[in-house]
């Protein structure tokens, strides 16, 4: 007979809050909700974003302030619920009304007399073109003179509008590289050790004591990114450095892939003694991760299944991939839709 598997807890993080103890739900119902949950939904979205803090029985503010909680939740009520699902783009490494792009442009022409610049000689390209001319400038100075008489393709540093300008973003206020020694770490490795950790904590029994009942070889971990990690400490930024005058880092390739979240909670929380993962499904890959674990807890060959899914895309290359796909409503056809354009 197969083993039955059963969902003892659940945590996570997105744009509604805390996944545990249905938080982030509630926030997506707030408005069915009697006074007393969405007092308590307000005041646990107040303590994950850093405006109100519990000292030795007091509750006290951003600024330390001591502070009566009710009163605290009534005056801020407006505010901690517009900081929380989709909004406009802010908590983001990026300004969406000034998203840097190259702009190519040619210098001079197959008719043109010629084409004479100066350039640092630490910026001189290599090779160096054939059809240049280099001529020192006065002693002293570390630039060179450049004639040449064919066109100079360039890059010219522009920045442009996104169509898309709204976004589901973490609550502000909310930042998960503050909740570990985070350093160079990709957005969605932040947000899986925080996720993993409010999973285990809604438990209701010390993880440890866990661990000391069952073998670490006996825990499997599945998860991870469907699209990768894509800010600048993961894939992103190792594609784009050289192009960006930089350099790539060593982290960049490994934290860039996508397993990455079922590595990291295999080593964080079973010092990489664990099964680990990763099915990659689109927008079921958390599905196909869950089917993992439950194959592994039937068939007996594990106790405890860790499942779960990091996504944090929000950078403009995914806004222009989605966007012209279609899959994504820019901010141009939402208003033409609700008949403001």
């Amino acid at each position: 007979m197969a083993n039955l598997p059963v969902i003892t807890g659940f945590g996570g993080i997105n744009a509604a809050g805390r996944s545990s103890g249905h938080n982030g739900f509630r926030r997506l119902v707030f408005d069915q909700l009697s006074r007393g949950l969405q007092a308590s939904t307000l005041q646990q979205l107040a303590t994950l974003t850093g405006q109100l803090r519990q000292d030795q029985g007091l509750w006290r503010d951003a600024n330390n302030a001591e502070v009566n909680v009710e009163e605290f939740l009534a005056a801020n009520e407006e505010t901690l619920l517009a900081n929380t699902l989709i909004r406009k783009i802010k908590d983001a490494d990026f300004d969406p009304k000034q998203i840097p792009y190259h702009q190519r442009a040619v210098f001079g022409g197959a008719d043109s007399a010629g084409f004479e610049f100066s350039l640092r000689k630490r910026d001189l390209p290599s090779p160096l073109p054939a059809d240049w001319q280099l001529a020192d400038l006065p002693a002293g100075d570390s630039s060179v003179h450049v004639s040449t008489k064919a066109p100079v393709p360039v890059m010219l540093h522009s920045a442009r509008q996104a169509e898309v300008t709204t976004a589901a973003q973490l609550p502000d206020g909310f930042d998960p590289a503050s909740s570990y020694a985070s350093r160079n770490h990709p957005r969605a490795l932040q947000m899986t050790v925080f996720g993993a950790s409010d999973a285990i904590n809604s438990l209701g029994m010390d993880w440890e004591r866990i661990r000391g009942l069952v073998p670490a070889d006996k825990i499997s971990v599945y998860a991870g990114s469907c699209l990768g990690q894509l800010d600048y400490n993961g894939s992103s930024g190792m594609l784009q450095a050289r192009l960006l005058g930089k350099k790539v880092s060593s982290k960049q390739l490994p934290l860039g892939l996508n397993e990455m979240p079922a590595d990291f909670l295999n080593a964080y929380l079973l010092g990489s003694l664990g099964t680990t993962g990763h099915n990659n499904g689109a927008c079921a890959t958390f599905l196909y991760n869950l089917r993992q674990g439950m194959r592994d807890i039937q068939s007996g060959s594990h106790r405890i299944a860790i499942i779960g899914t990091s996504e944090s895309s929000l950078v403009p290359e995914v806004f222009d991939a989605f966007t012209t796909m279609g899959a994504l409503a820019s901010d141009a056809s939402l208003l033409k839709l609700d008949g403001l354009d």
